[in-house]
């Protein structure tokens, strides 16, 4: 029988209650078939000297004892004495006790045992296998050293995570621009999936990042202008199952593959011929004209080397083998490089002919692309600005002084006076009356640098304006700090102010705004100076 005494650090107190041999024994615990175990205790005698030692009984699944590994005895005496055991668990043995032995112990006699251990060998244990349930208990141990009592055991059940294998490239290359991803999952159910896009010089942030999305699907097609030509790649997509999981360092909650490909282009696909690209009327506009003998899937339109838009083909068609795309967003009066790529069976061409340049613009243009509204604005007027504040009011408790507190600064804001530009000039009209909807403007100055602006007008509208400007433009944009694009006389006052960088691409996504406001098309404006 063992009681817990303030003998010794925490030591158990070992008394016999019959003459014979007299124990201290541990728990049951998990092994592995192979591997090396190693028991430890420190043991005394209250006052008669007896032989003593540790041992490991091993048992199979069954509980059934299978053998023993005894360790050399000693008489102990009335000071602490280490004992110890190394075995290697037999084939057939599933648990271990470790167990201190104090031999021919007379009735009533008492011995201590302290800073009992059982330790693994040096192999590491190998885990749990599938559907295996086992039992886990906490001990705790204080900074006096004394040990708290087991826990309640808690059982856990290992369930082996579905396998996820990335189907569509094995080759270890992708022709198309905007490839999708396909994957199959076996040995489980997906609820949830997850797609990363990595260049592979930098692993730490993605290129593309689909999120978490709740479905079934075991497919999905990057967006044009994530990927670039002649690049290399790392996709990884997780997959999450139907089971309660939890992660553990190294172990995450989801299945994953990954695969490495190269972006490049196919020589067998057919390119486009009689590539053209002319400015439409006066506006900031092109139409990219070309020619190609068969209808393939879809086209690429790049500018500078970039993806501007992915296309169907039937969207762009016009006649017999003519094709014509209208591109928005290109800086006016700065030469750009325009290719047009076709895609054909998941393939993009690799020889396709380009074309430089760069549109003429003078004025403000205002272009609602849905209703085909154009309107110029000429002007040179130095304005009146000013810096305002965004900023709340509080009261505070037991006070009657209110507390202004500034939540940001909205840039320059001021009056300047634009001249609506002839024949365009009845269209106008036409944008007042439109609350909160979207424009852009673009001032074309040879800057490199895209901004934002909100055009605010009539009516309370908020619209968003892409907006470029250089050193050399900023005198410009200090004067159209805010347009207002309000109906009216030809001569009007109108106001910018600036927002959040635009992306590059032509798609009407980045007209979103900083204020978040998207309730219709987006309208385009773009300014530039008198030569």
């Amino acid at each position: 029988m063992t009681t817990p005494v303030n003998t010794g650090p925490g030591a158990l107190s070992v008394t016999a209650v019959a003459a014979g041999n007299a124990y201290a024994y541990s728990d049951l615990f998990p092994v592995v078939p192979g591997q090396t175990y190693t028991v430890d205790a420190v043991v005394r005698a209250a006052s008669t000297v007896r032989s003593s030692f540790v041992r490991l009984r091993w048992f199979n699944a069954a509980r059934a004892e299978v053998t023993t590994s005894t360790g050399t005895a000693s008489n102990n005496t009335t000071s602490f004495a280490a004992r110890t055991v190394t075995a290697v668990a037999p084939a057939s043995a599933a648990t271990v006790r470790a167990e201190v032995q104090f031999s021919s112990a007379a009735l009533g006699e008492v011995h201590y045992v302290d800073n009992v251990s059982l330790v693994g060998g040096s192999a590491a244990w190998a885990g749990m296998s599938d559907g295996q349930t086992v039992n886990w208990r906490v001990q705790a141990r204080d900074g006096a050293g004394l040990w708290s009592t087991w826990s309640e055991p808690v059982p856990m059940t290992r369930r082996v995570k579905p396998t996820v294998t990335i189907s569509n490239l094995g080759a270890g290359a992708a022709y198309d621009s905007s490839p999708p991803i396909i994957w199959s999952v076996t040995g489980g159910t997906q609820v949830r999936y997850r797609v990363l896009v990595y260049h592979v010089t930098d692993l730490s942030r993605p290129v593309y990042d689909s999120k978490e999305r709740q479905s079934s699907e075991t497919s999905l097609t990057i967006p044009s202008g994530y990927l670039f030509d002649d690049w290399t790649y790392r996709v990884k997509v997780r997959v999450w199952d139907s089971q309660n999981r939890e992660a553990t360092p190294g172990d995450p909650t989801y299945a994953q593959a990954q695969a490495d490909f190269h972006l490049d282009t196919d020589v067998a696909v057919g390119g486009v011929t009689g590539l053209s690209v002319a400015q439409v009327g006066q506006t900031p506009t092109v139409d990219i004209e070309w020619q190609r003998s068969t209808t393939p899937d879809r086209f690429v339109i790049l500018r500078d080397g970039r993806i501007s838009r992915t296309v169907d083909a039937e969207d762009v068609y016009v006649s017999g083998t003519t094709y014509r795309y209208r591109s928005h967003g290109s800086r006016p009066n700065w030469s750009h490089r325009y290719e047009v790529r076709a895609v054909v069976n998941g393939r993009t061409s690799a020889t396709n002919p380009d074309v430089y340049y760069a549109v003429p613009v003078e004025g403000i243009w205002l272009i609602d692309r849905d209703r085909d509204i154009n309107v110029t604005l000429m002007g040179n007027d130095e304005g009146t600005w000013s810096m305002e504040d965004d900023a709340s009011v509080y009261t505070p408790i037991g006070s009657t002084q209110p507390v202004r507190i500034v939540n940001g600064m909205r840039g320059l804001e001021g009056v300047s006076l634009w001249r609506a530009h002839g024949g365009l000039r009845e269209d106008l009209p036409s944008h007042g009356g439109r609350p909160l909807r979207h424009q852009g403007a673009a001032v074309p100055d040879g800057s490199a640098h895209r901004r934002r602006h909100v055009l605010r007008g009539a009516g309370r509208q908020h619209h968003d304006l892409p907006v470029a400007q250089d050193a050399r433009g900023r005198g410009l944009q200090e004067r159209l700090v805010r347009l207002l694009a309000g109906g009216g006389p030809p001569l009007r006052r109108r106001r910018l102010t600036v927002r959040s960088p635009a992306p590059h691409d032509d798609s009407r996504a980045h007209h979103r705004g900083a204020e978040g406001v998207r309730s219709g098309p987006p309208l385009l404006a773009h300014a530039a100076h008198r030569r």
